[in-house]
């Protein structure tokens, strides 16, 4: 068996007890980032007592030519290292900590913008230049997947399921991939990104989407973890927004999300299928490849598969 490719480094929160947090600098291999989170992940809960363990920090450490590795480092699995010591803290001291949904994190560089900025909300308005109307949410790793299926439901009679693979997980061009809907489907359209979850809604190199031929209606959730909601019928776009407010969120006029003034990795949950595999399941599935196309340069760093 050949050696693990990466070296991570991970900010780990958890609990002790209902009024004690814990917080550590965890060290690990993996063949990708998102089997080496796993790896943190496990050995936080198995080995340190973390209850309820998350991630809110990566840097991949293989690649940084200044890193030294700390002389403390305690040996938890043969892949998992942590620092020394742990730190525990009163939880009533927390007043708010933003858990991104799995496929995406936070680098350890300093971005534009404060993290604790990021909070569940969403924005509705209606575009100056287009005409049409525009809705973004952003939501934590407990609220995005169930959010998304639900508003999955609020529009009915899809057209086409579409998944976009962007072309920075392997270094190549991005790829649309769609599947027409008809009237002899019987499948609900919820029920098909559910059951491939780790492989399309937590995969930060997907975007999924979801189309209505009525008005240029477009719901997707994309590679940054953020769901968008396109029409230009205002009676849907107001239907769609009574709906997500029942669901407890809050309305904003400005919005953080880590798709923008964040330095961020994408990666892919530990138990996901690969990107050639991918396009199997896509085509088994009754998807066909549509197109491809070079993506714009970014200023992001360098992206995890």
């Amino acid at each position: 068996m050949s050696a693990p490719a990466q070296y991570w480094y991970f900010l780990i929160s958890g609990h002790f007890d209902e009024l004690t947090g814990v917080i550590g600098n965890f060290y690990a291999y993996g063949q990708h980032c998102g089997e080496a989170l796993e790896n943190a992940l496990q050995a936080a809960a198995q080995e340190c007592g973390f209850n309820s363990p998350s991630a809110s920090e990566a840097a991949r450490l293989d690649t940084l030519e200044d890193f030294e590795e700390p002389d403390d480092l305690v040996a938890l699995t043969s892949n998992v290292f942590r620092s020394a010591e742990n730190y525990s803290y009163p939880l009533d001291t927390v007043e708010h900590e933003f858990i991104a949904p799995t496929g995406i994190i936070k680098s350890t560089e300093d971005g534009e913008f404060d993290y604790e900025l990021i909070k569940n909300c969403f924005m509705a308005y209606k575009s100056g230049e287009t005409g049409a109307y525009e809705f973004e949410l952003v939501a934590d790793k407990s609220r995005l997947i169930n959010t998304f299926l639900q508003a999955v439901q609020f529009v009915l009679n899809p057209a086409q399921l579409s998944v976009i693979i962007r072309g920075h997980w392997e270094g190549q061009k991005s790829e649309l991939w769609s599947k027409p809907l008809t009237q002899s489907d019987d499948n609900n359209p919820a029920t098909f990104w559910e059951e491939q979850c780790s492989n399309l809604l937590e995969n930060g190199f997907v975007d999924c989407l979801i189309s209505w031929p009525q008005h240029e209606t477009k719901l997707t959730l994309d590679e940054h973890k953020k769901i968008t909601f396109h029409t230009l019928d205002e009676s849907v776009f107001n239907d769609f927004g009574q709906r997500i407010l029942a669901l407890d969120f809050e309305q904003v006029t400005e919005q953080y999300g880590l798709d923008f003034g964040y330095y961020h990795w994408h990666y892919r949950p530990a138990d996901s299928l690969d990107a050639p595999e991918l396009r199997v399941l896509l085509l088994d599935a009754g998807f066909r490849f549509e197109k491809s196309w070079e993506d714009e340069p970014t200023e992001e760093l360098p992206d995890s598969e």
